[in-house]
């Protein structure tokens, strides 16, 4: 296997889980509706959102995903991706002990561990073939972390907006000429 074959698989699992958050936010949400552990879950704030936003949203996690996946095939900068990769984990173990937390089966749960794996083989990978270094790896994910906690923000600081947009787009298309 190569390293453009690890990428690759980890782009696959990524999109694997968040095809599961895209199709199980909302039935989730409406189910949760008086469990008022889930008021502190961050999907909370996607409640009055829609599946076609919530999808958006998750678009741009793609590209920047996908961009720093380009960025380290293209340039050998498997550090940067393996910084990347390694706060995803962080971020599936987190889906993981969600049910723990919140006394009830939560989005992401499934793919979570299923897809586990498959990103734990390619931190392990490259990591063995010496694509990376430890300390590059420790400073890239560092780096990851704020660049993925700030994107957080930004995705749901312009949920709303993004829902106005599409709706007022939506009214448009519906409106007789």
């Amino acid at each position: 296997m190569t390293s453009e074959a690890v990428v690759l698989l980890v782009i696959i699992v990524f999109m694997l889980h968040e095809f599961e958050e895209i199709v199980f936010i909302k039935p989730w949400l409406s189910r949760q509706i008086d469990n008022m552990r889930i008021s502190s879950h961050p999907f909370w704030v996607m409640r009055n959102i829609s599946t076609s936003t919530i999808a958006l949203l998750i678009a741009e996690e793609f590209i920047f995903f996908s961009g720093i996946a380009l960025a380290a095939v293209l340039f050998g900068w498997y550090a940067l991706f393996e910084g990347l990769l390694l706060v995803y984990v962080l971020h599936l173990v987190g889906h993981i002990v969600e049910p723990i937390r919140y006394k009830c089966r939560t989005p992401s749960f499934v793919t979570s561990v299923l897809t586990l794996p498959g990103c734990v083989f390619g931190l392990y990978y490259l990591g063995v073939h010496g694509l990376v270094t430890v300390r590059w790896v420790a400073i890239w994910s560092g780096v990851m972390a704020i660049m993925v906690i700030l994107n957080f923000r930004l995705i749901y600081g312009i949920a709303p907006l993004v829902e106005q947009y599409l709706r007022a787009y939506s009214n448009e298309e519906n409106a007789a000429p």
